[in-house]
């Protein structure tokens, strides 16, 4: 990267250098021109001569107006300002704007200050664009001045950084856009083709809400940062404890998962899709928990009470009972039905411990 970027500036150095010296080198033929010319004119034009040079000189002194070149020194004035004013700024932003927390308001002022910066220099660098400051100047035209030269190379520096650095940020972020698909595309994969095993409650409670929010909310708590995304390390943390150190070593998927991607990032939606695999492992090992009760009965299992039991009951069994759907196989009808049983009667079960405790 460090040769490309040399090998950037050189291009443009050299571009640079190449016009002045075609600007140079044309002025003197001119010259040698008219001093070719004047041997054979008289003596009264020869004396004006001297004028036309002096307008000649004039015109190149001012071939950009004053008002450009003092629009210069303002823009040059504001971006050492900008750079060498950095912490007194950020003093005035926290001051101001400061949420009490140092960190948090340095952060936030850094932050902004880098924002002001990048939005000056876009509008400056229109600007030398818009106003023919930088085409003069390209073309090595005389006249510009020292304050609008220094302008055009700060235009020009800007815009090879902002390459490089768009191309470096794409480079890495579309790396890891394509690991962090692949296994989630895997995840998917693997639960599309275990999903229609599944009865048709447990396939109902993956499309629900109550899966959904329970999925944000285990998001949110392993978010500690507030970033809106997690690691591999923090996801491993979450199905570590769902499924335990033994499932997860065993399982090649996740280990390719935690071995070999274990930087990558998992975004909220994405994390959806991997929890619904995590959850369809969780069933593989046989047991029927309370957890899995309420996920039948579609309901959270931290605010449910035996009352909203009772009522996802009646719906759920006027919606799987056999009379209901005659056009199902008698074996589907059945295991639907009994994992509504067994759901309701788990439930029961447990709500009448809970109130066993309080009393």
């Amino acid at each position: 990267m460090s040769k490309l970027l040399a090998v950037i500036l050189l291009c443009f150095c050299w571009s640079g250098a190449w016009a002045h010296v075609v600007k140079a080198d044309a002025q003197p033929r001119s010259l040698s021109t008219n001093l070719r010319a004047s041997v054979h004119i008289g003596q009264h034009e020869q004396a004006a001569l001297p004028q036309l040079a002096t307008e000649e000189d004039s015109q190149d002194e001012e071939i950009l107006p004053q008002k450009l070149k003092t629009n210069c020194n303002y823009m040059l004035m504001a971006l050492c300002c900008l750079c060498c004013c950095g912490g007194v700024l950020k003093e005035m932003w926290s001051s101001c704007f400061g949420s009490g927390s140092a960190e948090a308001d340095e952060a936030a002022a850094g932050q902004a200050i880098s924002t002001i910066g990048m939005v000056l220099s876009v509008l400056m660098f229109y600007y030398l664009l818009s106003s023919g400051i930088y085409s003069a100047w390209w073309k090595g035209e005389a006249g510009v001045g020292f304050n609008c030269r220094v302008m055009c190379w700060w235009a020009i520096l800007q815009m090879v950084f902002w390459s490089i650095f768009m191309c470096c940020t794409c480079c890495v972020m579309g790396a890891v856009f394509v690991v962090k698909n692949k296994m989630v595309k895997k995840m998917k994969e693997d639960f599309d083709e275990k999903v229609d095993a599944l009865s048709g409650p447990r396939k109902e409670y993956y499309k629900s809400a109550v899966f959904k929010d329970k999925c944000d909310a285990m998001f949110d708590k392993a978010d500690v940062d507030r970033s809106g995304s997690l690691d591999m390390s923090e996801f491993q943390d979450i199905v570590t404890e769902m499924l335990g150190q033994e499932a997860v070593m065993v399982c090649p998927l996740l280990k390719e998962c935690f071995d070999e991607n274990h930087n990558s990032q998992v975004e909220k939606e994405e994390f959806v899709e991997m929890m619904k695999f995590v959850s369809v492992m969780q069933l593989q090992d046989g047991r029927f928990t309370v957890e899995q009760a309420f996920e039948v009965m579609l309901l959270p299992e931290a605010t449910a009470t035996m009352s909203d039991v009772s009522r996802s009951y009646r719906k759920l069994a006027l919606l799987y009972h056999p009379d209901k759907r005659p056009g199902v196989a008698k074996d589907i009808v059945d295991k639907d039905m009994a994992e509504v049983n067994d759901s309701k009667a788990m439930l029961e079960t447990h709500f009448k411990e809970k109130e066993k405790l309080k009393t």
